[in-house]
Formats: structure tokens, C-alpha cells, sequence
């Protein structure tokens, strides 16, 4: 589920692996951002649409957020290993936050 708490994180990441702090998101995420009480299907989407904003190289600074925390990156793996963890622990009534 992409909520603004991981749009958040995304953004954060995107600002590490490129150098920049400023980025346009586009399409749904947007909504997300935007609005409240956003339906469920909505927030299915597993990734955020940004660009960097007058920048010359779009190019370069997309090939760097697609190998930094793009699909099959480490950061991917990993955020990924940790919903799945957290999946796993809320199944089992463990309580992660203690």
C-alpha cells in the first residue's frame, strides 16, 4: 500500500542517491499527496512517478534513482524484505515497535 509515510521515504531516497531536494511528482501520486479518504485501489500502486526539476541531465538523474532504489536495486530488496517482515510479525501478533 503506497501512503504518504512511503511516499515520504521514497522522496528521502531519491534525495540520497542523487544530490537534489527538490522533485515534481506526477500522476496518481499526486492524489495521494494531495487528497484524504483516498480509495483503497488507489493506493495499490508500488512505486512513485518523479522528475527533477530544471535540471539538464534528466537522463542521468533518472538512470541514478532507477539504480539507487529502482525495482531489483538493494534499497528495493530490502524495503521490500522489511514489509514483508512486518507482514509477518503483524500475522503473528509480535509487536515490532517495543
Amino acid at each position: 500500500m503506497m501512503r504518504r509515510s512511503k511516499i515520504d521515504h521514497l522522496l528521502r531516497a531519491a534525495a540520497s542517491v542523487t544530490g537534489h531536494r527538490t522533485f515534481v511528482l506526477v500522476g496518481s501520486t499526486v492524489v495521494l499527496v494531495r487528497c484524504r479518504n483516498i480509495p483503497a485501489d488507489m493506493l495499490l500502486t508500488p512505486e512513485i512517478d518523479l522528475s527533477v526539476p530544471d535540471i539538464p541531465d534528466q537522463e542521468d538523474v533518472s538512470d541514478r534513482i532507477e539504480g539507487g532504489i529502482g525495482q531489483g536495486s538493494p534499497f528495493h530488496n530490502l524495503d521490500e524484505l522489511l514489509r514483508r517482515l512486518s507482514f509477518l510479525a503483524a500475522t503473528c501478533g509480535i509487536d515490532v515497535d517495543r
